[in-house]
């Protein structure tokens, strides 16, 4: 497995898989279709969440009293957000994405209504761009809001753009995309291998994980004795 591969040694390749000439002075003309390919093979595997390598806990932002709209984290993609809490008199409060006519019936944002802590966050656009606004609006300037969730897809453009997935697997879903109404089987050859590959790197990926014995309760480690033979009929 290999991530942080440039755009370059990632087109290089796909076009090795296609059965193309990998020289880029002869395949100049076919770079824009290998390059939307390749974003559009990465961004759909992107978007997967399985991916432990992408979520990160983001920067604090701080409340203020009176204040219903905050700019999110430069970096947050906001439709992969896990998990939000404020920060309130040393604690973190879970923040329940949602705000609606329900809870404004509560505590009325349009008219200033005020409490802390904050229960409640959304994504709105506010006229220029998407904001996180919060609910209730804050009381006070003790608050702060802080997300964890995944970080935003960033396309390649440039030559060394680096690609934050698993290049095989990225280079092996384009190729599906660029074989697609080709003669022969190579679609269906390059799917076959895409999904083997998606697979094993799930599994490298858990493969630390606990092991659960159902019925036996957390923490459970049998002591076994050594050159125990099990035999099943």
């Amino acid at each position: 497995m290999a991530r942080g591969v440039q755009l370059l040694q990632l087109t290089t390749r796909l076009r090795a898989e296609l059965g193309r000439s990998t020289s880029a002075a002869l395949g100049a003309a076919d770079v824009p279709t290998l390059h939307q390919a390749i974003n559009r093979a990465y961004e759909t595997l992107y978007e997967r969440p399985v991916w432990p390598h992408l979520r990160r806990e983001f920067a604090k932002i701080s409340l203020a009293a009176g204040q219903r709209y905050y700019d999110p984290p430069a970096e947050m993609d906001t439709d992969g957000v896990e998990r939000a809490v404020v920060w309130w008199s040393g604690h973190p409060y879970p923040l329940t994405r949602g705000i609606s006519f329900e809870q404004y019936s509560a505590y009325d944002s349009t008219i200033d209504e005020r409490t802390s802590p904050a229960s409640r966050w959304d994504v709105r656009w506010t006229g220029v761009t998407d904001q996180i606004e919060v609910w209730p609006i804050p009381s006070d300037n003790n608050q702060r809001l802080q997300f964890i969730g995944r970080t935003k897809f960033t396309r390649l453009v440039n030559d060394d753009d680096l690609c934050r997935l698993d290049d095989v697997l990225v280079v092996l879903h384009a190729a599906v995309t660029l074989a697609m109404g080709r003669k022969g089987n190579d679609a269906a050859m390059f799917q076959a291998a895409a999904q083997q590959r998606y697979e094993d790197l799930l599994a490298n990926g858990h493969a630390a994980d606990p092991v659960t014995r159902i019925g036996l309760g957390p923490g459970f480690e049998p002591e076994l004795p050594s050159q125990v033979v099990v035999r099943v009929r």
